[in-house]
């Protein structure tokens, strides 16, 4: 008994599976033509096209808004421009959108200015990191370590928007990061709250520096430290309040339950993966 094998067309897989992102939305003209640099720096040598910051962050929302993978997102770029009737303007293809959003830096929109002497909340979470990696350790079984990445947050704590951000490794400590986030900021805060994994020296010599108060509970080991230093003289007044009074005193003194406002914000966030085919 024979049997036939039905070799795949993969040419006519490709284009179902871009055709399957068309979809009928309609965008302006200037905020498509905003995808493309000037005419003069539109094309590098050989005559491919570029596109703009704007157009790769553009499709990446549209990504993750619709659960597209970069095929469909491909197809969806199509369309939008058809439906607009800007046919004479190229989409970028999946590789381009792919390769870019790797290594863009990407500005985050403020809603508004903070205020003068704002407070600013920071913690870090660990999210897991799923793909090829994670597919082969369970196809396999293996039982090394699953791989996890570090998000670094800092928010204003009256409308809890988020004010910088910072992706590690998860083996880098919170207190590697204190000055990335602060670095971050708009402007100079008047309060930075945190929990024990910032209370480092070079921490209090920042806030001390910027001109900030740093409220993070002393850890269970710290002690008062003889100096005449501002910011050594800052944090032992922390630590003598601390093991005098009390972690309950102490943050009722410090209004410390108001950090709690990063963890709500760190739990109101679950990233959508979607397929990277």
């Amino acid at each position: 008994m024979s049997s036939s094998i039905t070799k795949q067309d993969w040419s006519a897989y490709e284009k179902k599976a871009v055709l399957r992102g068309s979809l009928m939305l309609y965008i302006s003209p200037e905020i498509a033509k905003s995808w493309y640099p000037s005419p003069n720096e539109s094309r590098k040598p050989g005559g491919k096209v570029l596109y703009t910051n704007k157009c790769i962050e553009d499709l990446m929302g549209l990504k993750y808004l619709f659960g597209l993978d970069y095929r469909r997102l491909e197809g969806f770029a199509s369309s939008l421009l058809i439906l607009s009737g800007l046919n004479h303007l190229p989409a970028p293809d999946r590789s381009t959108i792919n390769n870019r959003s790797k290594v863009m830096h990407v500005a985050l929109p403020r809603v508004s200015n903070p205020k003068a002497g704002y407070v600013v909340s920071i913690d870090s979470t660990g999210l897991k990191i799923h793909g090829q990696g994670e597919w082969n350790r369970k196809k396999h079984k293996q039982r090394d370590r699953a791989n996890w990445v570090k998000m670094h947050l800092a928010i204003n704590n009256e409308n809890m928007q988020i004010l910088a951000v910072e992706s590690t490794a998860d083996d880098v400590q919170d207190s590697e990061i204190f000055n990335t986030l602060i670095n971050g900021l708009p402007s100079s805060p008047g309060t930075v709250m945190g929990d024990g994994a910032y209370d480092t020296f070079n921490a209090y010599a920042r806030a001390t520096n910027d001109g900030f108060d740093l409220v993070v509970p002393p850890k269970n080991t710290a002690v008062v430290t003889p100096s005449d230093t501002p910011h050594i003289i800052a944090r032992n007044k922390q630590v003598a309040y601390y093991k005098e009074k009390g972690i309950y005193a102490w943050a009722n003194k410090n209004d410390y339950w108001e950090r709690n406002k990063v963890e709500t914000t760190m739990s109101r966030f679950v990233i959508p993966i979607p397929p990277n085919n």
